[in-house]
């Protein structure tokens, strides 16, 4: 009976063991779940948004692209259309051929008239929608800018209550909520949402020395936590809603660099007929002087002189967007628009080479020296005009190229205005043989380069549109987010229900002095389950941990996560990667292991208010409500302001009052995810926890 009694007792005890263990691990497993579940969904949340404004900058591109394809034809029909005002303009061309009264400009016009015809008619069918495509295509990329920071909002919107949502789902017991969402948790989606959109006002060298000196954590593995520090703060904003009114300020420099990206790719994506638009034919006279031979005795020398004519037709032309003068400030943003030119020239290719060889024979040996080997000792092409026209569309006329030399320099091969580098006999409008349909583009019957013959002023200027930040493009990933979450050990049902967690509370190691001296030896992991929590430290830290985690006996875990950029498609180029950007939508989410900072934010080594300063509510209701307006004004204001102020009089009230009304749906939302977001934490945390948590 007594080794009954013993064995019944250990069994007892070994089943209150498992009991207690069961009922802990079960709780810390479903911890883990929720808080993995919810940041993995906040950063989904997040890359959706990502590739939304990579659709829609895309979708932007490709309407900028169109208007280009306007302009394009306007210019290769206005050269047609103009091409006897170059023949008549051309005074060599006006001088009668011998004793005949004809002159060689009546000959070309005869020749000519048909294409004259052809460019009259499609030029004046193009007109129309090249005056009106451009306000068209400005307001609609206007208005898709906008709805870029409504939908961004949203996100946000949607991180706040996916918190809710997936911590309902994750619940053990449906009609008891154990696992709450603290203020932490929110503080650390409010950073993250905050280094997000203004990262570049977050510089980490304040709290650098406090890290490496006052706090003891000097190095941290192979990098020190003072690198780990300027790796999550680098000081620059991973996305900026960039618009051309802003031309200064700390923001003017990211923007002009977010423009000259934005260009570029308008320019890597005009389709051949804008990019570059060559014909033309080339007829060859064969070289038609011997060698001349030279021999002195056993030695002999070889002198060939070719002279190659050829007669030549080259048409060339080509569109650029950009801005006159270059895209060198912020204040050139507004420059930006698209410029087109087209020429076409008759005229020779001359080619002189000299070939020298000298030979020496002696019957049983002989040898061969080349002693000159110029194949273009003389290079030229001299042409003569047949027709020229240029087309610019722009928001202002004193942001148009005015002269020729606006365009472009003299015999620059394979510029902005068609070319290719692989092809010798393509090399652009302003190649030589040009020069002279050029020049009288510039002087005869008006100018063609610049205001008013030339000068579309319809458009309404580049768009508002969101940006990558340089440095993230390279690294391809996003800035940390981190989940806090926790459950209070009063709520977990165990036979010890007491002193579940006090096993470092002995005698020995009271609550108020356990931690000092062993702060390295003390272990801190996701899945500990008997250590003792510091919130029940009696000391600074403890407070602090009580205050964030609203609970003083809390079961507590932080999760990670990020964005990531990775193309599944084929390499991007000779087996390199595509680079990251918002013009390409291939953003995913993925978990990774918390990182130093947000592990010494939730332990309170590092107090929260270090790193933002103490303006930001110290509690998640009005710390959502603050960030939510602060990105409502920042994301939707702006873009509203900046859409209507690049919409002509007087259609700006109308277009304001439809933004207006998008704008107030986004931020009535808001109200309604702060409401909800009070009445779900004062439901999670309870009374004790919830004055802490819910304010």
């Amino acid at each position: 009976m007594v080794l009954g009694l013993m064995f019944l007792a250990t069994a007892l005890m070994f089943m209150l063991f498992m009991y207690n263990q069961g009922q802990l691990t079960r709780h810390r497993v479903q911890l883990e779940n929720a808080a993995d579940a919810t940041v993995y969904s906040q950063a989904k949340l997040a890359a959706r948004n990502q590739n939304f404004v990579a659709y829609t900058n895309r979708a932007m591109v490709a309407n900028e692209v169109s208007i280009g394809q306007v302009n394009a034809l306007m210019s290769w029909s206005a050269r047609y259309r103009d091409m006897n005002r170059f023949i008549t303009g051309y005074a060599p061309y006006n001088s009668t051929i011998g004793p005949i009264p004809v002159t060689f400009s009546m000959i070309l016009s005869g020749i000519t008239a048909p294409y004259v015809a052809m460019g009259t008619g499609i030029n004046a069918a193009t007109k129309p929608v090249s005056i009106h495509w451009p306000t068209i295509v400005s307001y609609f990329n206007s208005g898709v800018g906008v709805f870029q920071g409504l939908f961004t909002l949203s996100t946000l919107v949607a991180q706040f209550e996916v918190n809710q949502d997936v911590l309902k789902g994750n619940q053990l017991e449906s009609d008891n909520a154990d696992i709450y969402a603290p203020f932490i948790s929110y503080y650390f989606l409010l950073q993250n949402t905050l280094m997000t959109y203004s990262g570049d006002h977050f510089d980490a060298a304040p709290f650098v020395n406090a890290l490496e000196q006052g706090l003891g954590v000097a190095n941290t593995g192979d990098t020190s936590a003072g690198d780990q520090v300027r790796a999550y703060f680098p000081g620059e904003s991973m996305i900026s809603l960039n618009s051309p009114a802003v031309t200064g300020g700390p923001a003017a420099a990211d923007s002009l660099k977010a423009y000259q990206y934005y260009s570029a790719i308008v320019n890597k994506n005009k389709d051949p007929f804008t990019n570059d638009r060559h014909w033309g034919f080339e007829l060859t006279v064969p070289d038609m002087i011997p060698p001349f031979r030279m021999q002195y005795g056993i030695m002999s020398v070889t002198i060939d002189l070719a002279l190659q004519i050829g007669f030549v037709l080259a048409s060339d032309g080509g569109s650029t967007y950009g801005a006159n003068g270059g895209l060198e400030s912020a204040r050139d943003i507004k420059k930006l628009g698209w410029s087109a030119i087209d020429v076409t020239s008759f005229g020779l290719d001359l080619l002189a080479g000299l070939y020298i060889e000298a030979r020496i024979d002696f019957g049983f040996f002989s040898e061969t020296f080349v002693l000159l080997n110029e194949s273009s000792l003389f290079d030229a092409r001299i042409g003569f005009p047949l027709g020229g026209g240029a087309s610019q569309t722009v928001s202002k006329v004193q942001f148009a190229k005015k002269i020729m030399t606006d365009w472009s320099r003299l015999n620059e091969p394979n510029g902005q205005y068609g070319g290719n580098p692989r092809d010798a006999e393509n090399n652009g409008a302003f190649e030589q043989i040009h020069f002279q349909t050029l020049m009288v583009g510039q002087t005869a019957g008006g100018n063609i380069f610049g205001p008013p013959t030339s000068v579309n002023t319809n458009y309404g200027g580049p768009p508002a549109f969101i940006s990558l930040g340089e440095s993230f493009r390279e690294s391809r990933r996003s800035f940390e987010y981190t989940v806090a979450l926790a459950i209070d050990l009063n709520d977990i049902e165990t036979s010890d229900n007491a002193d579940t967690f006090d096993i470092g509370n002995s005698s020995e190691t009271p609550a108020d002095s356990w931690l000092e001296g062993n702060e390295m030896s003390i272990g801190y992991t996701r899945f500990d389950l008997d250590t003792c929590a510091r919130a029940e430290e009696a000391s600074g830290v403890g407070s602090y941990q009580q205050s964030v985690w609203g609970s003083e006996r809390p079961m507590t875990t932080i999760s990670s996560a990020e964005v990531y950029f990775s193309n599944p498609m084929k390499p991007y180029a000779k087996g390199s990667e595509e680079p990251a950007s918002l013009f390409s939508p291939f953003w995913d989410a993925r978990l990774i292991e918390p990182s130093l900072i947000p592990t010494l934010v939730a332990s309170g080594q590092i107090p929260y208010q270090e790193l933002f300063g103490p303006g930001i509510p110290n509690e998640a209701i009005g710390a959502t409500r603050w960030l939510l307006r602060k990105m409502g004004e920042q994301l939707v204001d702006r873009a509203i302001d900046t859409a209507v102020a690049e919409v002509k009089s007087p259609f700006q009230s109308m277009v304001r009052r439809q933004l207006d009304a998008a704008g107030n749906v986004a931020l009535r939302n808001n109200d309604r995810v702060v409401g909800a977001l009070a009445n779900g934490l004062t439901q999670f945390v309870g009374s004790a926890g919830g004055a802490n948590c819910a304010g």
